[in-house]
């Protein structure tokens, strides 16, 4: 698969296992504050965030990749990086190649993760 196809692959949204207090344990401090209508901030749950990135939110699609990441569940990181990725997200195109290069939740490919580094440095000056 050439690295455009790989990165661009824009995934069907999907309600992922792993909302238990274990993986709300270890995203606890990956994930972005978020403001509530009453002003004040907060983080939001593993549930809230699956909520928030299945209706496309680009940034609770960056705290499931790292909150997976984290949790070394690569095949469900890569999921959630490229979610971002197909979006435009340059950092989770950079995360995507990372995973690409190094074999997490995809077999390495040295070469397609160089390709999207270079799309994703491109991205990032446009």
């Amino acid at each position: 698969m050439n690295a455009a196809a790989f990165a661009q692959t824009d995934p069907t949204p999907k309600i992922a296992p792993g909302s238990d207090a274990d993986l709300q344990s270890t995203c606890a401090g990956n994930v972005s504050m978020r403001t509530v209508k009453n002003g004040t901030w907060t983080k939001p749950t593993v549930a809230q965030l699956l909520v928030m990135a299945n209706g496309q939110d680009v940034d609770a699609m960056n705290d499931l990749c790292t909150c997976y990441h984290t949790r070394e569940d690569y095949e469900e990181s890569l999921y959630w990086c490229k979610s971002a990725s197909a979006k435009g997200d340059v950092g989770a195109q950079n995360m995507v190649a990372y995973m690409l290069r190094m074999g997490q939740g995809t077999p390495a490919d040295p070469r397609a993760a160089f390709a999207l580094y270079q799309q994703a440095a491109k991205n990032s000056l446009e």
